[in-house]
This record gives C-alpha cells, sequence and structure tokens, in this order.
C-alpha cells in the first residue's frame, strides 16, 4: 500500500486534445484526472471515456493506479462512492484507490483494508487554516492515527493462521473454556 500524504498534481494542457496520448507524457509521470472539468484538468464524464484512456495506457504497458474522487470539500461520507473503487477493479482489472476529501480517515480505513492500492488526501496543520480544502484535509494527529490503523490492517492481512496447527497449540484452552455447567434435576418456576 502506497501512502502518500499529496500527490503532485501536474496539469497537461494538452490532455484536452482528443488525439492519442503521446508517450513522452505517459512516461515517468504522475497524471492525475479530476472527476469534473476546470480549465486545466481533464475531464472524464462517464465509464466509457474511462474505458478508452485505460484501454490506450494498458496498450503502452504504463503504470497507472484509478482514483476514485468525488471533488467537493469536504465531501460527506455519503456522497465518497467507495463502491465505484469496485467497479473499476472488476472493470479495468487495474490497480485502484481513493482521492479523499472528507477530512475524515474513515474512507482511508475502508480503501486499505478492502485491499486497495492507493490513498490520497490533502494535509492541513490544522483545520481551522485559512484555504479552501482545509475542512477536506487531515491534520497530523489523523495522519498518525490512519497510519497505525494502517499497520495494524497490514498485520492482520499478513499473517493467515493454519487452524489445524492453532489448534494442536491451544487445546489446553479447550479443557479451561470447554467446560460447561448443567442441571442434575430440573429447578422449579420462580
Amino acid at each position: 500500500m502506497y501512502l502518500i500524504k499529496k500527490l503532485l498534481n501536474l496539469i497537461f494542457k494538452n490532455l484536452l486534445d482528443p488525439s492519442p496520448l503521446p508517450l513522452n507524457i505517459i512516461k515517468n509521470k504522475i497524471i492525475k484526472y479530476k472527476s469534473f472539468y476546470t480549465n486545466n484538468d481533464f475531464e472524464i464524464k462517464n465509464f466509457g471515456e474511462l474505458n478508452k484512456i485505460v484501454h490506450y495506457l494498458k496498450k503502452k504497458k504504463a503504470f497507472f493506479i484509478l482514483l476514485q474522487c468525488t471533488s467537493s470539500y469536504p465531501v460527506k461520507l455519503e456522497n465518497v462512492g467507495l463502491n465505484v473503487m469496485h467497479e473499476y477493479r472488476d472493470k479495468f482489472k487495474c490497480l485502484v484507490g481513493l482521492s479523499d476529501h472528507t477530512g475524515t480517515i474513515y474512507p482511508s480505513i475502508y480503501t486499505v483494508s478492502h485491499g486497495f492500492s492507493l490513498i490520497e488526501f490533502h494535509v492541513a496543520f490544522h483545520k481551522k487554516m485559512f484555504g479552501p480544502d482545509s475542512s477536506s484535509s487531515l491534520d497530523p494527529s489523523q495522519i498518525d492515527e490512519l497510519q497505525r490503523i494502517i499497520q495494524n490492517i497490514n498485520c492482520l492481512r499478513n499473517n493467515p493462521i493454519n487452524k489445524d496447527k492453532v489448534s494442536s497449540k491451544i487445546s489446553r484452552f479447550k479443557r479451561i473454556f470447554g467446560k460447561s455447567v448443567a442441571l442434575k434435576r430440573s429447578l422449579k418456576k420462580a
């Protein structure tokens, strides 16, 4: 899992050209496609457009990660669209992640626990800083907490157990906790 505190936002104005993307733009570059149009960003309106881009990137054997992003600041939890990450992974068979603007760690925890490849979020020293995205950013204490949670999730994921081996190791607990109490005769109702 790649944890990126701030993904570089490199803007390529010529991506708006409908002709195929030249390979020199893709090679060794980070391209962040936004989910809405501004003067300097590439708009992806639907799965059809995204399908063309993914097909081109795969054809060129480019390394890429699709990020689900809801571009509002801050995003309400019910509008994050975590289902879209599953749709991307199922449809495009590629690495998928989340560009999060909620200002909370919950979508990132979900993303990591479901085995997605990348989380991206904005960072602010504190929520009351001046700026358009301070409320949708994580502060240092949230990042520390998220890092601890990710380490624990990865520990859980990377340490599978063999029930047969574990069963033989805990047989002494079976004797202790496997006991039960039963009445020898019926009790009258009180």
